[in-house]
């Protein structure tokens, strides 16, 4: 995971616009003025590890640096924030290649699970998440589709009301099979529990166990 000097560069007070610059494969990163820009820093793949954005406010930007990978290393990369009102984020998630596909969700640790992706095909993913009132804590959650490697995920904070006038409300997704495991520790999956009935012999025996019994003498 690419880790800067800095974990967190600061141009202005906190901002967030969709500008989708983008890292190469080296560790040059494209800043532009007036944006504040992010660099995530690890680990950041549950709820509980979650990078904070702080408070995000109408007319700021950002765009967030990340690197991310599918092989189960670096399953999500979780970025949690907070507004003080009803505002609209305005993103673009944009991959360093032309052939990965990250998805964005958007996690709500009040009910510990998604309320909106966004998983379109392809390494470029938009969209406008639509914030009705205050947001306590919600989580901008990236995943790999298939791919990976470094990416750019830039946000707008707009004005709910500014935005609802000439953009129609999206319809809120349920978490689909394809957003990954956010609750809970990255950690090896435990086996699952098989209940075997056994075949029970005239002595009342399991017949497995009979066997085995036979097979010792």
């Amino acid at each position: 995971m690419r880790t800067p000097p800095s974990p967190v560069a600061r141009c202005l007070p906190l901002t967030l616009l969709a500008l989708a610059a983008c890292s190469g494969s080296g560790d040059a990163v494209i800043v532009l003025p007036g944006q504040t820009d992010f660099f995530e820093h690890e680990p950041n793949d549950t709820q509980f590890y979650a990078n904070a954005l702080g408070v995000l406010a109408i007319g700021e930007e950002l765009a967030i640096h990340g690197d991310i990978d599918c092989f189960g290393c670096d399953p999500a990369d979780g970025f949690k924030f907070s507004t003080l009102g009803p505002v609209a984020l305005q993103f673009t998630l944009s991959c360093a290649d032309a052939y990965s596909d990250l998805d964005l969700c958007v996690f709500d640790p009040s009910i510990g699970g998604y309320f909106q992706c966004f998983e379109n095909g392809g390494p470029l993913e938009s969209g406008t998440i639509l914030l009705g009132g205050p947001a306590t804590e919600l989580h901008l959650v990236v995943s790999p589709f298939s791919g990976g490697g470094p990416y750019v995920l830039a946000v707008d904070v707009l004005p709910l009301s500014a935005v609802l006038a000439t953009h129609e409300a999206e319809p809120v997704t349920p978490r689909s099979s394809g957003a990954v495991d956010y609750t809970e520790p990255a950690l090896f999956p435990l086996p699952e529990l098989t209940y075997i009935e056994f075949e029970l012999d005239a002595q009342g025996l399991p017949v497995a166990q009979r066997v085995l019994e036979i097979n010792r003498r």
